[in-house]
Order: structure tokens, then sequence, then C-alpha cells
């Protein structure tokens, strides 16, 4: 029952923003507010998660997961399921809000309880597997939302009502963690908190800027990029464990940025959509490892007494990528284009990749040199 509690609310962070995608254009019309209003909706919950995940953090050090966690995906519960009823914009930024307060809280406490719970190659199994259930919810959220949505545009926040029963399993079924002794002062390598940071970055570049270079095609056809994509990082999640095990911690983290490089690199030079679908996949695929095992150095990089603080900024740095994006991306674009932005992702990486340590002094204590 704890697997499928920590698989199940790992992937509510995807399902916080994909469920009512769908419906952004009847929002915007119902509630009369233009596309940059109804974007803000969709995304405003990431920047609360950013900001509130460092309490959540201390919170979880001081009182043990199960509290923390269980009251997250309360709130989640309640402030997400509020949008079935709100009927005016300030108010529904006002629980989106709330709503990303409670997510920061529900990410960290299902981070922080798959590494507290399993250890060695049986939790590098579960990171993989969470990797998974989160791509997997990134390709079924979507459809759900827009199922929904047909009967209206509050109905998708229904989906956010899953968190109720689960907190209470939560309180169930997890552990009283409370420490003994006061949390130390601990941080793991920055370097592994910038990679989550650019990986969400990467995400949403793929996933705003590929349409456009994809014009001539239809909203279906489009939508098979994204879904290769998750496929792709569903794959490598489910491999995660075998891969971790056979290969260096550093060699593993420079391959997933090779694979990154080389996905922008086709995103910014191929022309056929054919080639194009090359871009997602080899992303995918470096994503689907990079994610887990950056998440499961940082919690092995502290003590358990600290985890609760070094994986809060995990949470941080990933939703702080997906709020920056916009801003980082968009100059670039209007400067050059679509394809040329893409090739100044792949020189970045590239940079990157080249830059990574081989053997970097602060990672002995958690990398296999």
């Amino acid at each position: 029952m704890t697997r499928l509690l920590v698989l199940a609310a790992s992937t509510l962070g995807v399902m916080a923003g994909t469920a009512i995608v769908p419906v952004i254009v009847l929002l915007r019309t119902d509630l009369r507010v233009g596309s940059g209003a109804a974007g803000i909706a969709v995304t405003v919950h990431a920047l609360a998660v950013a900001a509130a995940a460092p309490l959540a953090g201390r919170a979880i050090d001081r009182w043990g997961v199960r509290r923390p966690f269980a009251l997250g995906l309360l709130g989640y519960g309640l402030a997400g399921g509020a949008g079935l009823v709100v009927d005016s914009y300030p108010w529904l930024i006002f629980v989106r809000v709330l709503f990303g307060l409670s997510l920061a809280f529900v990410f960290t406490g299902a981070t922080v309880a798959l590494v507290a719970c399993w250890s060695g190659a049986l939790r590098d199994r579960m990171m993989g597997l969470r990797g998974t259930a989160t791509m997997a919810g990134g390709v079924v959220f979507p459809l759900l939302g827009g199922a929904l949505g047909e009967l209206s545009w509050h109905a998708p926040f229904a989906l956010y009502l899953v968190a109720l029963p689960l907190a209470v399993i939560a309180m169930v079924v997890l552990p009283d963690t409370r420490p003994s002794i006061v949390p130390p002062r601990e941080r793991a390598p920055m370097s592994l908190y910038l990679l989550l940071f650019l990986n969400n970055v990467l995400l949403y570049a793929i996933a705003v800027l590929l349409p456009q270079r994809l014009g001539g095609l239809g909203p279906f056809a489009i939508s098979w990029y994204p879904m290769a994509l998750a496929l792709a990082g569903g794959l490598a999640g489910l491999l995660f464990a075998r891969v971790r095990a056979r290969f260096r911690d550093v060699l593993v983290l420079r391959g997933c940025l090779a694979l990154w490089t080389l996905a922008f690199v086709v995103l910014g030079v191929a022309s056929d959509p054919r080639l194009l679908f090359g871009g997602p996949i080899l992303f995918g695929l470096g994503m689907g490892i990079a994610f887990p095992l950056a998440t499961s150095l940082i919690g092995e990089a502290v003590s358990p007494a600290a985890r609760g603080r070094a994986l809060a900024g995990a949470a941080s740095a990933s939703f702080l990528g997906q709020f920056a994006a916009p801003v980082l991306l968009a100059p670039v674009v209007v400067a050059t284009s679509v394809a040329a932005a893409f090739i100044v992702l792949a020189g970045l990486l590239f940079v990157t990749a080249l830059g990574w340590p081989r053997r970097d002094a602060s990672f002995r204590s958690t990398l296999k040199l």
C-alpha cells in the first residue's frame, strides 16, 4: 500500500497543470480574461510550490513525513477541488496559490517518503517507477481533463479530489518518523539542483515551442510528439535501476546531458516532421534517467534528519524552472526564431555537458566514482 501511495502521489505534480490545460479557452471566455491571465491561472501554482517547498522541507525534518504529507494531500484536494465552484478570476488565482502551497508538501513528502522507506537497488527501482508513473500521468491527465471539459471548464477540477482519500491512506500506512535529534544544516551539490531546474526549462521549451515548428500539422498530429516524449521517459524510468547499477553516476548524468544536446540539435535543424520525432524521444530518454538520479543523489547526499530540506530544494528547483521558462525563452524566440532558440539551447547543453565534472570532490560521498 505504501508503494501505491507514493506512486499515486507522485503523479499529482504533473496533474496540477495538465488537467486543466484542455479547458483554457473555455476558462478565458467564461471569466472574460486574456490569454496571458488564463496562462497564469495554469502556472501560478508552480511559483507557489517553489516558494513554499523550503517550508515543507523544514516541517518534514521537524515532525516527520506523515503529518505534513497528509496535510498537503488534504489541502491539494480541497484547494484544487475548489475550482469546481469558483466563478471569478481573483478567487481562481487565490485557490490556485493555496493549491500550489499544498503541492509543495505533497511533492516533497512523496520524495522524502520514497527515500526513507526504501534503500539500495529497491530504492532505485522505485525511483524509476515513480518517473514512469509521472510520465504516464502526463498522457492520461490531459485526456481526462479534456473529456471532463466537455461538461464545463469547472469539471476537470474534480480530478484533484483524488488527493483526499490519499490523505487518509497516508495517515494510516506511513510510519511516524519524527526525528529524535535536531536536524543538521546540510546541503546537496548545487549542480544537481541546477540540473533539475534546467530539465524543466527544456521540457517547457519542447511543450510550447515544438508545436510552432509543426505549424503545418493539425492538433491531433501534434499531440503524438509529447506522447512520444512521455513514452520514452517512461521506458527509461523502467530501466533506471539497471542503468545505475551498471554505470557510474557521473557518467550517467553526462550521458543524459549528451542526449539532451542531441535532442535539441534535431529540434533546431530537422525540417521533416518525421525526423523531428527524434527530439522528444531523445529528450524523454535522458529525462527518464536524469530526474530520478538527481533526486536520489540529493537524498543520499545528506543525513536522514536533513532530507526534508534537501529534497525540498529539488521541488523548488523543478517548479521554478517551469515558471521561469517563458521569461527566459521568450526573448530568444523574439530576437531570432523558434529553430534558432532550439540551437541556442543545444549549445548551452553542449557547454554544460563538457563542463560537467568527471570527478567532483563535492560528489564523492554520493556518486559512484
